[in-house]
């Protein structure tokens, strides 16, 4: 039941084999699972399964492109070190050894919220929930895996806690949710310093049910919002608009005879955005 309960990709290199990075709910564990879509008639099948990578790690990670446009970096967060940590994912499988940089010492149930990198893979954004930092926006060096420039946003009292982050397909707005009262937030990464980046942030909508979760970049250019036990997902229509011109959708997206949870599915950073 972690926040980000995996993250899939394909061996650089290869047609066939896929690596499912996985973290346990809590403070738990990450490893993988290595899936060979040539076997079972090419329905695929594991061959290879729950290999421990750490221990004491948050329910969020996510996958940025290596500088290199062929490998990857797979970012958790690890308590035991209170560090981000980066491992680098290539032809030659996974690099147990990671890349660590600042983080933040998690309290409580810190743990858990999204963990997201824009499309070029030069910033992260980070949802703490339960905690004084809601969120924060770092630095990514593609290139050498480590995380620097914490930004913290401004803190909202009143909300039972922040959960979902995610970027406009160009990167220059990061959209945050607090998970009650479901409130949706933009903030402009391009207005300048650290200070016009506080300054910018607009309450774009809130999500009827007063209890919404994560969000996700989709194909069609769009942002789409869990909403806990309705079978509405909520809809940013145009993520790269400034403000209200976003336009947010409360009922957006009819999942049909089923109903939501807080979760949405977890891709890698560049897989929709306009890098």
């Amino acid at each position: 039941s972690s926040t980000q309960s995996a993250v899939i990709l394909k061996l650089p290199g290869s047609a066939n084999l896929y690596y499912v990075f996985t973290v346990n709910e809590n403070f738990g564990t990450i490893g993988y699972s290595i899936v060979d879509m040539t076997l079972q008639g090419g329905n695929g099948d594991v061959t290879t399964k729950n290999t421990f990578i750490a221990s004491n790690v948050a329910e969020k990670i996510c996958a940025i492109r290596h500088a290199n446009n062929i490998d990857w970096w797979i970012i958790v967060h690890n308590n035991t070190i209170n560090e981000y940590s980066a491992y680098l994912h290539t032809s030659a499988g996974l690099t147990l050894t990671p890349v660590n940089s600042v983080g933040l010492n998690l309290t409580s149930n810190s743990f858990i919220g999204y963990l997201e990198a824009n499309g070029a893979g030069t910033t992260i954004a980070a949802a703490f929930w339960n905690d004084v930092v809601e969120f924060q926006i770092y630095d990514f060096d593609d290139a050498t895996g480590t995380i620097t420039n914490p930004l913290t946003m401004p803190y909202h009292p009143y909300s039972s806690g922040a959960y979902g982050v995610e970027f406009s397909p160009s990167g220059q707005y990061l959209y945050t949710t607090l998970i009650t009262p479901g409130e949706v937030r933009q903030y402009d990464l391009w207005a300048g310093n650290n200070a016009a980046i506080l300054a910018s942030e607009v309450l774009v909508g809130t999500c009827s049910n007063s209890f919404n979760g994560g969000m996700s970049l989709a194909p069609d250019g769009k942002i789409y919002i869990a909403q806990y036990g309705i079978k509405y997902l909520a809809v940013i229509n145009n993520p790269d608009a400034p403000g209200l011109a976003c336009n947010f959708v409360d009922l957006g997206y009819n999942l049909g005879a089923g109903t939501g949870s807080l979760g949405i599915p977890n891709f890698p950073s560049d897989i929709f955005s306009l890098k």
